[in-house]
């Protein structure tokens, strides 16, 4: 009986011969016997014969040992690569960490600024009350106009006071509502830009989430890789002992003739 290897993709299949009635078989499974005449040339042909093969046995031996330590050394470079993948993952996972970290006192940075701008929101809507209610006030008893406070004024000082005092009650009025809508545009703009900062850690968090996926990708790819390879471990050594035991019936066949 007579064996082969077939190498196809990277994993390896027997591939079984038998050439049923061969004198090679013949040789191979029992001792040659030889018929009278010229015995002794017959005798060394088969020798000869044998002889090939067992050193074709003894190389095919070497081969497959050679393919056994190629396949243990590419054995462990994955298990290397996967402690490496191991590492990566490790560190892409600590990198997350601390990015949520940050996104979470960004979201207290947030909650703080909407607290603000509610509460200036509170004031706006009090004073805008306020000055409404002034106008209309203003509006049903009638704004006192130059002459009147003129007439009504015991000096020209204490006109001057009364307009000024209009004025400024006027001027007050618009400032305050001036500044509180300024201060709420401030806070619009002080929360966007803690939300902008926010969005750029969710959008580092996700690289360093694909990080991970293409790193335990690889290592899958590794251990499958790893189980292939001991798979061709197992049908070297399975080639090697046929061969060998091949071999020791040659040997035996030498031996006898």
């Amino acid at each position: 009986m007579l064996f082969s290897i077939v190498f196809a993709q990277g994993s390896i299949v027997f591939v079984l011969a038998q050439t049923l009635g061969t004198t090679e078989d013949k040789q191979i499974e029992t001792a040659p016997t030889y018929s009278s005449g010229n015995k002794t040339e017959q005798m060394m042909n088969d020798i000869d014969e044998m002889r090939k093969r067992l050193e074709e046995i003894n190389q095919q031996i070497i081969d497959s040992n050679n393919k056994i330590a190629d396949s243990q050394s590419s054995i462990e470079a994955q298990f290397e690569a996967i402690a490496a993948y191991d590492s990566l993952i490790e560190g892409y996972q600590e990198s997350m960490l601390k990015i949520e970290e940050i996104i979470a006192k960004y979201d207290e940075l947030i909650a703080a600024k909407e607290a603000e701008i509610a509460e200036n929101q509170k004031r706006y809507d009090e004073n805008y009350q306020i000055f409404r209610e002034r106008l209309r006030q203003t509006h049903e008893e009638g704004a006192p106009g130059i002459l009147e406070i003129f007439f009504n004024s015991d000096s020209f000082i204490d006109m001057l006071t009364s307009l000024e005092r209009a004025s400024d009650v006027l001027a007050y009025d618009t400032s305050l509502m001036e500044k509180v809508v300024a201060e709420k545009k401030e806070l619009d703009i002080q929360k966007q830009e803690i939300v902008t900062l926010k969005q750029v850690q969710e959008h580092e968090k996700s690289i360093y989430l694909e990080r991970v996926e293409a790193a335990k990708t690889k290592e899958a790819e590794s251990i499958a890789y790893i189980k292939m390879l001991e798979s061709d471990i197992e049908t070297y050594q399975a080639f090697i002992n046929i061969t060998e035991s091949e071999g020791q019936q040659i040997n035996q066949n030498i031996n006898a003739a």
